[in-house]
């Protein structure tokens, strides 16, 4: 799971310089799609994120 949490952050880090990128290029559609994306990206991350402090909580 810690690593599926890593892989988040590194896709976040990604999709966030695309946007960027995309839209310094002039394409606010695709930065836009993009966004979205990130939304949904950084919601299962938050949720990933959940499940190891409650999983890390259970063994104490």
């Amino acid at each position: 799971m810690r690593n599926d949490l890593e892989a988040y952050d590194d896709i976040i880090e990604s999709v966030s310089s695309h946007i960027k990128l995309t839209e310094n290029l002039g394409d606010y559609a695709t930065g836009e799609i993009l966004r979205e994306q990130l939304v949904e990206l950084e919601k299962y991350a938050h949720d990933a994120g959940n499940f190891l402090v409650r999983d890390s909580l259970t063994l104490w």
